[in-house]
């Protein structure tokens, strides 16, 4: 929500996320226009300068500028309900073995519509009974909170 408010604000989606990526198990957070395109870089959790490097090395793999997330069901779930932040069941990740939680929020800025989206890695002692249902849960369920924007 404070990333929601700094971005209207017009700071950049870069520094309007740190802190979210600073959180633990975060991964990414992004920035998607009302059409679902991706219209600014990603931004990573960065642990160490190892870290920094590497992605460094593979920016141009991980910039996806312009790549569409219409189809995604925690965009769609967030344009249909601005103010309410949205977060999906944990689903495999595209990037790796682990498992992922979506949360996403749709927020007005420059009268458009956009959705902000963080990606965190889910970790089951988070919520111990939640690991035994995960294979029974559909990928697109999602799981709505009102906030106050």
């Amino acid at each position: 929500v404070d990333a929601t408010r700094r971005l209207a604000a017009g700071d950049s989606v870069h520094d309007a996320c740190q802190a979210f990526v600073r959180l633990p198990n975060a991964d990414r957070c992004y920035l998607l226009d009302e059409r679902g395109i991706k219209s600014a870089p990603r931004v990573y959790h960065v642990n160490s300068a190892a870290d920094a490097e590497l992605a460094d090395r593979f920016a141009p793999l991980l910039d996806v500028r312009g790549s569409r997330w219409s189809r995604r069901p925690y965009f769609r779930t967030a344009l249909a309900a601005p103010g309410t932040l949205q977060i999906t069941r944990p689903y495999p990740a595209m990037h790796g073995p682990l498992m992922t939680v979506t949360l996403s929020l749709c927020f007005a800025m420059r009268g458009q519509r956009f959705v902000l989206c963080g990606d965190k890695t889910w970790r089951s002692e988070e919520d111990p009974g939640a690991a035994r249902s995960v294979a029974r849960v559909p990928v697109h369920a999602v799981r709505a909170r009102t906030v106050a924007a």
